[in-house]
This record gives structure tokens, sequence and C-alpha cells, in this order.
């Protein structure tokens, strides 16, 4: 009881109740400034929130604020904060190749197509390099493909090893693979028996078409002393050197298909001539066609007779074909290509004339191999002895007047027309190699 008495009088003193009154106000203002920076707080995470969520505008894009606003997202961050599981939104940065193939072809339909010699003729070789070029290391060699040209550009460093820029503009004139190809300086050989992709499209300086390595190693040469300029590439000084190329003179719906028919048509010994010609009357160029009966794309070919056929004789594969390999340019190129080949030099090679045998192989073509040759006899081995007593006239006529389709016998002279056509675009090309395969 006296230390309470003694406590109380003690507070009533005037130095205790100044203490006093100072301490509260103190406590009050810390209170206050916890109160408002809780709120602060909870309203700048509102902020972070909405700034995360909400989409870029169109004005951002447009005024580059891409980045900075990537930036402030990624400053606020909490540092124990979980880290958002990847999205297909995330662009990941570029896997800088040792060369680079730019390609700037236009597709004829919108079915697959090839790639092809056909480009945009708005957009320059340079302008294509400039707009496409975009790597922050830029690889030794890049390459632009389009219709009357194709452009090289060589690093600073590359450009000093004139050896390895022959071989890398060599390689694009002699190569049956020029779309595929990826190791411009590579120092494998190549297949020399294989046509070139630029088949007699590249003339040298002595316009001359250039078909052999000699022949290529001295216009690349050539290239390279007097025709090299050196251009500027994001900051980079770079070689260019560009190999023109002289026009096809085959109709533009045919030319994007041109270097898939020269490569099979040599791989089968098959007339070039003979290939436009069945896939302009089949098709029109169209890749994506399919008949009443169900063949389909540039040739027209049937998944369970020539597909088959050509899968279990040449592929060794005991299956058919798919829609979606028919409707590829390129396969359907192949496999029509191949299945001329088989009847011209299996089931057609006991015919001794070639006009001849040509003339069976395009009926066999489009009204199948069991309905020509029971024109001439009562089985394969006696209707090919009738055959080569017969002249190419005579096989013409009975096919033209006894086959039992009328399409068939229409199909006969409208292609081999049509082959003569090709035959005059395609030069000597165009004859066929009758080398047993």
């Amino acid at each position: 009881m006296l230390a309470r008495t003694t406590f109380l009088s003690h507070l009533n003193q005037p130095s205790t109740r100044f203490w006093l009154k100072i301490s509260s106000v103190v406590l009050g203002l810390f209170w206050v400034s916890g109160y408002a920076l809780a709120q602060l707080q909870q309203r700048h995470d509102s902020d972070v929130s909405l700034l995360v969520e909400q989409p870029l505008s169109q004005a951002q894009v447009a005024s580059n604020t891409i980045q900075p606003t990537l930036a402030i997202i990624t400053s606020v961050q909490r540092p124990h904060a979980p880290k958002p599981a990847p999205s297909a939104e995330i662009i990941q940065e570029p896997v800088v190749p040792e060369t680079a193939v730019i390609t700037t072809s236009t597709e004829l339909v919108a079915a697959p197509a090839p790639v092809t010699l056909e480009t945009s003729l708005a957009v320059s070789p340079s302008e294509t390099l400039q707009q496409t070029v975009n790597f922050v290391t830029r690889p030794p060699v890049f390459v632009a493909i389009n219709n009357d040209v194709i452009t090289f550009e060589f690093s600073a460093q590359t450009a000093q090893q004139q050896t390895a820029m022959m071989r890398a503009l060599a390689r694009a004139m002699l190569t049956d693979q020029l779309f595929q190809e990826e190791q411009w300086l590579s120092t494998q050989p190549l297949n020399l028996q294989a046509r070139p992709t630029l088949y007699r499209r590249v003339l040298d300086h002595r316009q001359e078409a250039v078909t052999t390595p000699i022949q290529a190693h001295a216009y690349a040469q050539f290239l390279i002393q007097r025709r090299m300029e050196w251009v500027e590439r994001q900051g980079q000084r770079v070689a260019q050197i560009r190999i023109p190329l002289i026009q096809s003179n085959l109709p533009l719906v045919a030319q994007p298909y041109e270097p898939y028919v020269l490569r099979y048509a040599n791989e089968f010994k098959v007339s070039p001539a003979l290939v436009f010609a069945v896939m302009e009357v089949e098709s029109n160029f169209n890749p994506r066609a399919v008949s009443r009966s169900n063949a389909l794309g540039l040739m027209q070919i049937k998944d369970y007779a020539a597909g088959l056929d050509v899968y279990k004789k040449i592929d060794g594969i005991n299956q058919m074909p798919t829609r979606s390999v028919l409707f590829n340019p390129e396969q359907n190129i192949r496999i029509g290509t191949a299945y001329l080949g088989l009847l011209y030099h299996e089931y057609f090679a006991a015919v001794n004339d070639p006009s001849t045998r040509s003339a069976l192989v395009i009926a066999a073509y489009n009204g199948g191999l069991n309905r020509v040759w029971p024109l001439f006899g009562n089985d394969m081995e006696s209707a090919m002895r009738q055959v080569n007593r017969l002249s190419t006239a005579q096989v013409k006529q009975r096919i033209g007047q006894h086959h039992p389709s009328a399409e068939t016998r229409n199909y006969l002279a409208k292609v081999l027309n049509t082959q003569a056509h090709y035959q005059a675009w395609l030069g000597r090309d165009a004859q066929p190699l009758l080398a047993a395969r």
C-alpha cells in the first residue's frame, strides 16, 4: 500500500508528466507511420499484379516499350516467389548454326509446297538478308537462295580464307541437295554422279554452263577476285558474293518442281520431259489434286497401285504411302518417276524399240499394266514378242483404238504431244537415259 502511494505521488510530479506526454507522442507517430507503410505496400502489390496481368497494348508494341515494361516486372519480383512455369509463349534464344540458309520462296498453293527457286520479286536479296539475318552472333556463312541469284555473305574472318569461300561457292553450283545443304564449308566430297540442282542454271565468266568441279572452282575464284563486295550487317563488315542464275525455259507453273524432276529422272533413268508431261496432263501441276478414283497429288498416284509397287520394289517397304506423303510434292514426284522407271526398265524391258516402250509405259501409267499387254497377247511373254513385231505407229494405233478405257486412248496422244513441248524447252536435258539400272 505504501509502495502504491509512493508511485502515484511520483507520477504527479511535473517532470514525470512531461516525459509521459513525450513518450505518448512518439508511440503515436510510430503507429501512424507503420499503418501508412502497410497501406502503401498493399497498394504497391496491387499495382504490380495489374502490371503483370495486363496485356501489352498496340501502342507499347509500336513505340518499342516492351523491354522496359518487362524490366519493371522483373525488378519487383519477390526473392522467394516461385518462378512461373514455362509456356508456349516464351521465345527461346536462337541456336546459331555453323551456317544459315535463307530461302525466300513463295508457295504456289496452300498445300505443302516444295522448296523452290521461286521468290517474291518485291524483295531484293540484300533486303531479304537485311530483314532476316538477326543473330546476335553471326555464323561464318549466310546463304539466300532466290530465283535469279544466290547470295553468299561470309564473315570477315571466313573471308580471309579464300579456299574456304571457293569451296562454299563451288558446292552451291554442284550439289544435288541445294536446299538441304547446311555445311557449306565442309570438305566432304559431293556426289558428282547426281545431277546438280542448278544444272545449266549457272553460266561462268566465259558464258559456259558450269557442270564440272574445275569449272566451278575457276568461276568461284573469279567471283572472289572480281565480284566480292563488303557490306555492313548489324555493325559488322561481311563479304558478299552473288552467283547469278539464268532463267529456266519451263513455264512458270512447272519451274518450282524442276529440281525434283531432274533429280529423280536422273536417278530412275526416265526422260524429264515425260515426267513433266505426265504431271501436266494428270494434275495441271496441282499438288492437292484428287481424282474420282482417289489418285492423289501432282502425278496422281494411287496408294494401292503405283505407290505400293514403288514402296515394295524400290524402297523395300511392305506398305502403302500415306495421303500426307502423296500430297508432298517432292515425294509424289519421286514415287511417280520411280513408277515410270519400273514400267520402262522392268515390266516392259523386253520391248526393243525405245519409242514403242515409251508408248506402252504411258498407257500403263494411266490405265494400269494389266490392261495394256492383253491388247497384244494372251500372256505377258507372248504379248511382248508380238509388240516387237510391230512398228511404234502400229502399237500406238492399237492402244488408241482398242484399249478398253476411252480416257487412256486419249491420254496417250495427249501426253506424247505435251512431252514434245517439254523436250524442246529442256533441250538435251530431256533425252531419256536408257542405261539399265
